[in-house]
């Protein structure tokens, strides 16, 4: 089974990192923002549909390195791409 653990890296609960194995994945309050690609070296962003407190949350993640944000749809798509291939 894969190791397991969750972690609030701004001190506040709505927002989330959860790590299982080697899949990284960031919510903002219980919707899915970010996750790591490891096969490209780099967090998958989707933009911000919601406010300010979310956009807080995105940019724990962005870096002037990091690609366009995704759509919701182009967002949702390509996790569960990863996740078909992650070894969760």
């Amino acid at each position: 089974m894969a190791h397991a653990r969750v972690e609030h890296p701004l001190n506040t609960t709505n927002f989330t990192i959860v790590y299982l194995g080697d899949f990284k994945i960031g919510f903002s309050y219980e919707t899915p923002i970010a996750f790591y690609d490891y096969d490209e070296s780099e967090w998958v962003l989707r933009q911000n549909d919601w406010g300010p407190t979310t956009g807080k949350h995105l940019n724990y993640f962005f870096r002037k390195e990091d690609r366009q944000r995704l759509n919701s749809d182009e967002f949702e798509a390509r996790l569960s791409k990863y996740m078909k291939g992650a070894h969760v």
